[in-house]
């Protein structure tokens, strides 16, 4: 199933990966409220750039301590739809086939969701949470968690290898005949 793609490219993706799993959890270990954000993801952006651009956001100004955690949320699954369209651009490029693009970066999606729940577990400093609360209903609100964040990245990463297949085949079509 993924034999043309080469162990360099695996380990760039796998990297890519990790890096943007991270950004979801340290999003959910804040200690504010701000995961719901995490959870709504795509949903919540175009309110909170309208909200933005009118100047009606609630927390607004630089200096406030929310500012930074929700612009931080804000652009979380944009920025992994970047970074998952430029992992299948470069997979398709090396391989030559649009489809592999789209295959490593569901792969990276998954990879995604796994390294963000040590993240926010550690951020938060859960471990102490597992002797004083029952241990099934904390595994299983951070499973619910985790697997919103698991939509939104599959999300993040379909329209990232969707965006790269579009600029993989544009430029096969803008390529001069040679006869």
């Amino acid at each position: 199933m993924f034999q043309r793609i080469s162990k360099s490219i695996w380990l760039v993706i796998l990297l890519v990966a990790v890096v943007l799993g991270s950004l979801p959890g340290v999003a959910l270990g804040q200690g504010h409220n701000l995961f719901l954000g995490m959870i709504i993801g795509w949903f919540s952006i175009p309110l909170m750039l309208y909200q933005l651009i009118t100047g009606t956001l609630e927390i607004f100004s630089p200096t406030d301590a929310l500012f930074w955690p929700t612009l931080l949320i804000l652009l979380i699954y944009p920025i992994a739809m970047l970074g998952y369209g430029a992992c299948a651009y470069w997979t398709a490029q090396r391989t030559g086939i649009v489809r592999e693009g789209l295959k490593v970066v569901v792969v990276a999606a998954f990879v995604s969701a796994l390294v963000s729940i040590p993240m926010e577990v550690i951020l938060t400093n859960s471990f102490s949470n597992f002797a004083r609360s029952n241990f099934a209903s904390y595994l299983a609100g951070m499973l619910v968690a985790h697997g919103f964040i698991l939509v939104h990245l599959l999300i993040s990463a379909l329209l990232g290898g969707l965006i790269a297949a579009g600029l993989v085949r544009l430029g096969r079509l803008n390529r001069p005949v040679v006869s």
